[in-house]
Parts: C-alpha cells; sequence; structure tokens
C-alpha cells in the first residue's frame, strides 16, 4: 500500500464481518458464475474454494495465529495496516 500513496494514490481500506455460511454461499457463487462466463468464452474460469478451507480459516486456531488472541482478525490483527490507509471503514456485511 505505501507504494501506491507514494505514487498518489488515496488508499482505502474496507473489512466486512460475514458470517462463515454466507462466505460459503458467496464463494460457490462466484465459482459458478466464474465457470459460465468461461463457458461464454469469457475469463479464465471460476476458482472452487472448499467449504472446510473456509471454515478453518474462520475457526478459533486461524484467528489465535492471525491476531495473537481470540479477538476479530479485522479489527485486531489488522489495526496495524491503518497507517498505510487514508480511510478505514469498518462494518458487517448485508
Amino acid at each position: 500500500m505505501y507504494a501506491l500513496r507514494f505514487a498518489g494514490y488515496t488508499v482505502t481500506t474496507v473489512f466486512a464481518d460475514v458470517a462463515i455460511e454466507e462466505a460459503i454461499r458467496r464463494s460457490d457463487e462466484a465459482y459458478r458464475r466464474g465457470e459460465e462466463e468461461y463457458r461464454r468464452g469469457r475469463g479464465y474460469g471460476g476458482r472452487s474454494i472448499p467449504a472446510d478451507a473456509i471454515r478453518a480459516l474462520a475457526g478459533p486456531a486461524a484467528v489465535d495465529a492471525r491476531t495473537g488472541s481470540g479477538g476479530r482478525p479485522a479489527r485486531a490483527g489488522l489495526a496495524s495496516r491503518r497507517t498505510s490507509a487514508a480511510r478505514w471503514p469498518c462494518r458487517a456485511a448485508p
């Protein structure tokens, strides 16, 4: 992000809390859209992310590894990135 700011860009970082099952649904939906686009001759196809992988990334062990505690990674472990972003909104995803 520092390179972008140095080049004159304004960097905005947005983190959203999404329920695990919603993240799985959205990932599957994005994969299917990508595959449909590929079949129509556009893009490179979808990228399937297994539901177990998403659950593992959201589990307590992953949070502890990212934050050094049991806190939310978007608010605790990533707080050090605030200095590199011009704006830092944090809100719940719809």
